[in-house]
């Protein structure tokens, strides 16, 4: 063991040293590093105000979305319970920084024995929840020895994975620093068996409850009501240049006619924005000129704004979901909440729902932009399979409700 705790410290080192190097011209990579200057020092004077908290750990925005509605819950049933939340990524922090139901938020030290043993020193929580594939040794060992009661939530296992591995022994010996894993499907629950992990519960994904939530409290957006007027709406959702050129082609092509759309890209960044709009040769705002516009003509608006993609799916008949062709799709509940139903690139693998989805014929995952004129085509056309789908959707989001309140029984109770 001794042996594998060295070589993953060498590892480790190698990886945040690249990422120092990374840092003269990464501005994310920079934010990584910089971010966590003074981390201990700015923890020392929030000391007496994390005593017995309890702290979650993410490693971005996607996982705090499974880590969201736990806290809500929480903060419900105990609003005195004090509550740590820590980011691996600049891309949860810099997004969640100032989320108001938490009492800090910092990101989490790299991974040393020394920084574990101070970081435990200065929090002393009452326990930590890990969200899904956050697994850090020193860390986790150092509160398994500190007697805290550790939780792993919203967790998915594959036999790729290094756990299954015959080198992997110190990522199982992670596994049993955990009181509790709660996995989201059966399948997670019997890998986890076969390598002698007993302590699983099948408990489904948290976010499941959070789209039910904003499905119950939504918010209407006139604009949006006016510029639809009645047609057909097809929305890029969190989108990235490969949906985005998608898009722009059934755009200029006039693929379906009496149809309006709205791009959501991932980067917001207003250059980018701009460039996406000066490739549409159909009337086209960006959302930040929608304001005293006349809309009859519009065809498409560009959003170049934060925190409306949830609130947008509402008035889509087809989603185009954004990552499918990087690292991995973005979030799809939103959109099938409301009986919308969804495309993607290949890249969906990680995501359980888009599985169940494409196993049940009611998803489709895309390759070429030809295949996304038929997949529209198809479902814009027929419409008795159409309001099928979408019953069938949302009949999916129902079927999985509740893993927060399993999650926070078996904590809490």
């Amino acid at each position: 063991m001794f042996i594998k705790q060295l070589l993953y410290q060498i590892l480790t080192g190698f990886y945040f040293f690249a990422i120092k190097i990374a840092a003269l011209k990464n501005p994310k990579a920079k934010a990584f590093i910089y971010g966590r200057k003074h981390l201990f020092e700015k923890l020392a004077a929030q000391q007496n105000n994390l005593k017995n908290c309890v702290w979650f750990h993410c490693a971005s925005f996607g996982e705090f979305e499974q880590a969201r509605p736990l806290i809500e819950l929480i903060k419900s049933k105990h609003p005195n319970k004090k509550i740590l939340l820590t980011f691996f990524s600049p891309s949860g922090y810099e997004v969640k920084k100032e989320y108001p139901l938490v009492d800090y938020i910092c990101y989490l030290p790299i991974d040393t024995p020394k920084n574990a043993k101070l970081f435990l020193k200065l929090v002393q929580p009452q326990l930590v929840i890990f969200v899904k594939y956050e697994w850090w040794y020193f860390m986790l060992k150092e509160i398994s020895n500190a007697n805290v009661p550790l939780y792993n939530i919203a967790s998915l296992f594959n036999k790729q994975q290094v756990f299954f591995k015959f080198y992997g022994g110190l990522h199982r010996t992670m596994l049993h620093f955990c009181e509790s894993i709660f996995v989201q499907n059966q399948s997670s629950k019997n890998l986890l068996r076969q390598i002698k992990i007993n302590n699983v519960e099948v408990a489904g994904d948290t976010r499941f409850d959070t789209v039910i939530k904003n499905l119950k409290n939504k918010k209407t957006l006139p604009l949006i009501e006016q510029f639809k007027a009645g047609q057909n709406l097809i929305i890029g959702g969190s989108t990235y240049p490969t949906e985005d050129d998608f898009l722009i082609q059934a755009i200029n092509k006039n693929l379906i006619s009496n149809c309006k759309y709205l791009i959501v890209p991932h980067d917001i960044d207003k250059a980018y924005c701009k460039s996406l709009k000066a490739k549409i040769n159909v009337p086209s705002l960006l959302y930040s000129e929608i304001e005293n516009q006349n809309l009859t003509d519009i065809r498409v608006i560009v959003i170049d704004g934060v925190g409306l993609l949830s609130n947008l799916y509402q008035y889509a008949n087809v989603a185009l979901i954004g990552g499918g062709f990087n690292k991995g799709i973005h979030n799809i509940l939103e959109a099938i909440v409301f009986g919308v139903p969804v495309l993607f690139g290949p890249k969906y693998k990680k995501a359980q729902e888009a599985k169940d989805l494409i196993t049940q014929k009611l998803a489709t995952s895309i390759n070429y932009y030809d295949e996304f004129e038929v997949c529209i085509k198809s479902l814009l056309t027929d419409e008795a399979k159409y309001h099928l789908i979408k019953k069938q959707l949302q009949l999916y989001v129902e079927q999985n409700v509740g893993a927060t309140q399993k999650i926070y029984e078996y904590i809490f109770s």
